[in-house]
């Protein structure tokens, strides 16, 4: 990818810079805390499965301990369980969720034991296969079965990827059932699909696509956060573990589709890139996935976005997505800039695309744009902006910056010094 935009470097490295300084301020937070998910993701991890009486196990299990025993993780408690039980797992689930054993009960066991019986499983997660050029479109419905049938239309065709969301009424209820997420997503292939994560139960949907192998995975976290549907505090403590997840697996993790203005848009995206690394992800593992300019008034203005996106994220695949039907100028403008995947709303959008596209290989090879022209400064413009609000964010801190909603809070709890997660000790 060459150069063209005559960006200021300097001012370039600072974002990413202050973007990295504000969430290593907020890693401290994320570090000492945990949430009812990340426990439940946790048991689901260690073999914690099935429900009872419609509630998942591990729900029940999260549920039945104390605030202050959750302090020290639900593995330490399960650890404990398994070291003292002596008995088959299944049966000492249903002692203890009945009540028939109280963990207090237990004896105590060596705290080195308890990791022993409960430590990570051996061996790295097998690396996401990295796609050529993919058209992929967004399916979002509210019953697991329409998902589901529509995701194998689609992808019986073979047209590309599909972005499956769950747009689920038990998203923001503080429990896991896994049974409408298997529905909606166990029949799809791996490969061909990409998992959009969200609400209270996102760290069990990471543990849960994991186990299943899945390579693409979206968490929308920041999304629920900006919309004010997820508790600020809850939803990155949430993010950091689904992404640290995905970093373990081996998962390429698109970044939410965002909305808002153009360096608003861009600053999100840095604090998500640096999130994501906090978390050990590579930055070719994160794919920011982006939609057009949204005040674009011309050709050049989606120029400046698209080309300014490829500069400032050189390391990483973009995926440009289409609310709307695009126009064909925002097509040849994407591949100006070598936009690495589409996605969109409708079928019949993809096919349209997919002719033109055809059309517009080596698009970049034939032009070259004017380094201290009128494109180059409007680039330089939206970087000076972007630049000046993370610097504002920096001053303010995230956490304030951000504003969510309240959905969550009270899953939000401080870890204890003897904490313990084999998935998750940051």
């Amino acid at each position: 990818m060459a150069r063209q935009l005559n960006l200021d470097r300097d001012k370039l490295d600072q974002c990413y810079e202050i973007a990295g300084h504000v969430i290593a301020l907020a890693w401290k937070y994320i570090q000492r805390h945990s949430s009812k998910a990340i426990e439940r993701a946790t048991l689901l991890y260690l073999g914690v499965e099935g429900e009872y009486r419609g509630e998942s196990l591990a729900s029940r299990l999260v549920a039945s301990l104390t605030k202050d025993q959750l302090r020290l993780g639900a593995a330490y408690w399960w650890g404990e369980a398994l070291a003292a039980g002596g008995q088959d797992p299944k049966d000492l689930i249903n002692r203890l969720i009945r009540g028939k054993v109280k963990w207090d009960d237990l004896p105590k066991t060596n705290p080195r034991q308890i990791r022993q019986l409960t430590e990570k499983k051996s061996g790295a997660g097998t690396a996401a296969p990295a796609p050529n050029f993919s058209f992929g479109l967004r399916l979002k419905e509210a019953k697991p079965k329409r998902l589901r049938h529509a995701a194998q239309d689609w992808l019986k065709k073979q047209e590309g990827m599909a972005l499956l969301e769950l747009a689920s009424s038990k998203k923001f209820q503080d429990f896991w059932s896994e049974e409408e997420y298997r529905e909606a997503w166990e029949p799809a292939s791996a490969r061909q699909t990409v998992l959009v994560l969200g609400g209270l139960n996102s760290p069990e949907q990471a543990v849960w696509a994991g186990a299943k192998n899945f390579y693409f995975l979206q968490p929308d976290g920041l999304n629920e956060i900006l919309r004010k549907e997820m508790d600020t505090h809850r939803g990155l403590v949430d993010l950091s573990f689904v992404l640290t997840v995905c970093a373990q697996g081996g998962a390429k993790v698109l970044s939410p589709r965002l909305t808002g203005k153009p360096a608003s848009w861009l600053a999100h995206l840095l604090l998500f890139e640096q999130l994501a690394r906090r978390a050990g992800m590579e930055f070719e593992n994160v794919v920011p996935v982006i939609g057009p300019h949204p005040e674009a008034k011309d050709f050049s203005e989606q120029i400046v976005w698209l080309q300014l996106l490829r500069e400032m994220f050189p390391q990483s695949r973009l995926w440009l997505e289409f609310s709307a039907p695009p126009h064909s100028l925002d097509l040849w403008a994407a591949a100006f800039a070598e936009i690495d995947g589409l996605i969109f709303a409708q079928e019949k959008e993809v096919q349209k695309a997919r002719a033109e596209w055809q059309k517009m290989a080596g698009l970049a090879q034939e032009f070259q744009l004017n380094t201290y022209g009128q494109i180059a400064r409007q680039a330089q413009h939206l970087l000076d902006q972007t630049w000046k609000l993370l610097i504002k964010v920096q001053q303010m801190q995230l956490w304030k910056f951000l504003e969510g909603g309240t959905a969550g809070q009270e899953g939000v709890f401080q870890k204890s010094y003897h904490y313990w997660n084999p998935l998750w000790m940051c």
